[in-house]
C-alpha cells in the first residue's frame, strides 16, 4: 500500500506513470520493472486514487470562485497539423476566511462549452457571492443557468483587463509605468471615479478607446460595487495553477484519452497543488476505508468503448 501511495504522490506531481512507478520501487527498495510498471500505476490511478484523495474533496463552493479555461493541442506526427486535444476547466476558490485561497477544481473536457461549465457548477452545491473570469462567455452563461438572477456578481479579471488596455496603448508608445496614461490605468478599475478618469483619456487613442465602448457597461457595474463585493480582483491564481499544469500535461497531450481517468489523475493533482498531498496519509486513509469494509471498483472499468474516445 505504501508504494502504491508513494506512486499516487509522484503522479499528483507531474510524473509520468512510468516514472512514478520506477521512483515508488527505488524509494520501497525493490527491484525495477520494464514498462508495464506504468500500467499498474495507472491501474492505482483509476482505484485508489479516488479513495485518497476523497478526505480532500470539496463540499460546496465557497464565497468566491475565479474561472478559466486552457487549450491543449496535439499535433498528427504524420500531416504535422495541429488540433485541440482537449481543454481544461479551472476553478480557483476562496473562502471567507481563506484570503489566498486554493484550486477548487479541475475538469477535463472535450470542449469549453456552456454546458461543461454548467456540469462543473452543478457538482457542488452553494451559490458563490462572486464569480471573477476572463471575457469567455461559456462560465458567465453557465453560471446564469446554474443560479440564475441570485447567482454571484459576475466581474471580469481587473489584471486581464489591465493587460489588454496596456497592449492597447503600446502603439501610441505609452509603456511607462509612471506615464500618465499609466497611471490612470493603474486606477481605472478600483472605482468609478477612476474608470471615468480613465475613460475621458482614452478618447484621445481611437483603439483604446472603441475597446472602453465595448466594455464600458461591464465595467463601470463592476466598479460601482467593487467595494462592497468580497475583496478578490484577479484570476491571476487560475493562470499559475494552468501554468504547472502545462508544463508536464502538454508534452504527453496525446496520452489524454479517457476523460474519467484524466480527471482521477487531475484531482491527485488538485491536492498537490493544495499541498495536501502526502503519501503516508494516502496509505492510511486507503487502509481505513478498507478495513471499514469499502470496496473498490474494478480495473478497467472506466475505459472508453472500442471506437470512441470520451475526452477526444
Amino acid at each position: 500500500m505504501r508504494e502504491a501511495a508513494a506512486a499516487l504522490v509522484l503522479v499528483g506531481q507531474g510524473l509520468s506513470y512510468t516514472e512514478a512507478s520506477q521512483r515508488s520501487r527505488r524509494r520501497a527498495g525493490r527491484p525495477q520493472v520494464n514498462v508495464s510498471g506504468a500500467q499498474l500505476v495507472a491501474n492505482w490511478v483509476e482505484v485508489l486514487g479516488p479513495v485518497a484523495t476523497a478526505p480532500h474533496a470539496e463540499v460546496a463552493w465557497p464565497e468566491t470562485i475565479a474561472v478559466d479555461s486552457t487549450k491543449f493541442m496535439i499535433t498528427n506526427p504524420v500531416t504535422n497539423r495541429s488540433i485541440v486535444g482537449f481543454n481544461a476547466l479551472a476553478v480557483w476558490g476562496y473562502p471567507s476566511d481563506e484570503p489566498t485561497g486554493r484550486l477548487w477544481a479541475i475538469r477535463a473536457v472535450p470542449e469549453a462549452k456552456t454546458s461543461d461549465w454548467t456540469a462543473l457548477f452543478e457538482s457542488q452545491p452553494g451559490t458563490p457571492t462572486l464569480m471573477i473570469c476572463d471575457l469567455a462567455q461559456a462560465p458567465i452563461s453557465a453560471a446564469r443557468l446554474t443560479w440564475g438572477p441570485s447567482g454571484p456578481h459576475v466581474k471580469y479579471c481587473e489584471w486581464h483587463r489591465g493587460r489588454c488596455a496596456a497592449e492597447l496603448l503600446r502603439p501610441y508608445g505609452i509603456s511607462h509605468s509612471k506615464s500618465p496614461e499609466m497611471r490612470l490605468l493603474a486606477e481605472a478599475f478600483r472605482s468609478s471615479k477612476g474608470w471615468k478618469a480613465f475613460k475621458e483619456m482614452a478618447t484621445s487613442y481611437t483603439n483604446v478607446d472603441e475597446w472602453v465602448q465595448r466594455h464600458d457597461l461591464r465595467i463601470s457595474d463592476q466598479v460601482a460595487h467593487r467595494r462592497a463585493l468580497p475583496q478578490h480582483h484577479s484570476a491571476g491564481a487560475v493562470d499559475t495553477a494552468f501554468r504547472r499544469i502545462r508544463a508536464f500535461m502538454e508534452p504527453r497531450a496525446f496520452c489524454y484519452r479517457n476523460a474519467e481517468h484524466t480527471n482521477r489523475m487531475l484531482e491527485l493533482v488538485r491536492t498537490h497543488i493544495n499541498h495536501a498531498d502526502n503519501a503516508d496519509e494516502y496509505a492510511a486513509t486507503i487502509r481505513t476505508y478498507l478495513d471499514a469494509g469499502g470496496s473498490l471498483s474494478a480495473q478497467g472499468t472506466i475505459r472508453d468503448t472500442a471506437g470512441a474516445r470520451s475526452l477526444r
